[in-house]
């Protein structure tokens, strides 16, 4: 009977560790404003090699000392964020839209070198739950898809013309999630780099890094309902190829992914590439890491990019 209380002992300790994690994983990854917050956090990035560092931390300072900070409430009540860099007498607009736990000029600090070169406007929207948006809940796009339609519309009436929309990560699968809801004809293109496919297997990948694969199933298991009591959305329902195929858009799009890229991988893009209604063209780069493909193959990047733009 000892031995039996001891396995029935273990298997107990076993469930509830993994039970903890299994909260924890879900607070860590839903709740944004708390004392593990990123708000604060100085968006120079550090780890860059010298040559990129350097164009980083200029266009960090740019975006920090220019721009015009707009807000809009959601529909659901929160007070949302953007800054709109004006360019007389462009008449296109380009709405950027940052990762997961990110900041605008931090995730587009290298490719804005480039981008305020030409005749566009810029608006680099905030996340909400993003300091100095409300909220704190980050929905991995499920929420967050709806404020893309906001903002692009707030575009469209503010300074007409045609718009554009280019998401990294988690603001890549945010603006691909979107296509969940027809956008108005002046919504232009697309530009789709390193977004997940699925929440579940995002998650999941992430866990298996600390946990392993037999122990991560199970706290994924347990943490399912966690994200939904924290988050409000059911963690293996989205699947962006799965919108995509149902999806009324057909605009124009452009895919990029670092192949060396460890914190999303590869595959997620080629699955929403193939997935994708509309005409579409992918770029998988050689030796890039996370969010780094424009660094890694900038002349290709950027006349995919005109292409989408027309310009």
């Amino acid at each position: 009977m000892l031995w039996l209380y001891i396995i029935i002992g273990v298997f107990v300790v076993v469930f509830l560790a993994l039970e903890a994690s299994a909260i924890l994983i879900a607070r860590l990854a839903i709740i944004n404003k708390g004392p593990w917050n990123t708000d604060n956090n100085d968006p120079h990035i550090k780890s860059f090699p010298p040559d990129l560092k350097e164009i980083s931390d200029r266009n960090v300072d740019w975006y920090q000392n220019n721009g015009e900070w707009i807000s809009l409430k959601t529909n659901d009540g929160i007070n949302s964020f953007a800054k709109v860099f004006v360019k007389e007498g462009a008449q296109k607009t380009i709405i950027l839209v940052h990762g997961y736990r990110g900041f605008p000029e931090a995730d587009f600090s290298i490719i804005n070198d480039w981008l305020r070169t030409l005749n566009v406007n810029l608006i680099y929207i905030r996340h909400r739950a993003s300091t100095p948006c409300d909220g704190k809940r980050i929905t991995m796009g499920v929420f967050e898809k709806e404020d893309i339609h906001m903002w692009s519309e707030y575009a469209h009436q503010k300074l007409g013309g045609d718009i554009y929309l280019f998401g990294v990560s988690m603001g890549c699968a945010t603006i691909l999630m979107s296509l969940d809801k027809k956008y108005p004809d002046y919504v232009k293109g697309i530009v789709a780099d390193c977004g997940f496919s699925n929440i579940y297997d995002q998650y999941r990948f992430m866990v298996e890094k600390y946990l392993g694969k037999p122990l991560s199933h199970m706290a994924m298991f347990l943490c399912r309902p966690w994200v939904y009591a924290f988050g409000k959305f059911h963690i293996k329902k989205w699947d962006i190829p799965k919108i995509l195929k149902k999806s009324e858009n057909k605009i124009p799009a452009f895919f990029a992914h670092g192949k060396a890229d460890q914190f999303v991988l590869p595959y997620h893009t080629e699955r929403n590439f193939e997935a994708y209604p509309g005409n579409k063209k992918i770029l998988l780069v050689e030796h890039a890491y996370h969010g780094m493909s424009y660094a890694y193959s900038k002349d290709e990047y950027q006349k995919n990019v005109l292409e989408i733009l027309e310009l």
